[in-house]
């Protein structure tokens, strides 16, 4: 039997992305395929890879006031 490999691969950011990491890996399994830090103890890039199933992570930069102007962020309703 071939080994599942997903074509979706979902992308997680977080506050503390190192403390995530570790915990996928001994929570679940997940290997650390690429690990790619970025400015004070930040991940600017990680890859996990668990059998066939990969999952990309890093950690949230909040850019400053100006900067927020170039992005789009769309405003769903509250859910009844």
């Amino acid at each position: 039997m071939s080994e599942f490999h997903s074509t979706i691969i979902p992308r997680y950011r977080y506050r503390n992305a190192p403390a995530a990491i570790d915990w996928f890996s001994k929570v679940f399994g997940f290997e650390r395929h690429a690990v790619h830090e970025g400015e004070n103890g930040s991940i600017a890039h990680a890859e996990l890879t668990l059998g066939g199933i990969k999952m990309r992570s890093c950690s949230i930069v909040v850019p400053d006031r100006a900067s927020l102007s170039r992005f789009a962020y769309p405003k769903f309703p509250a859910p009844a």
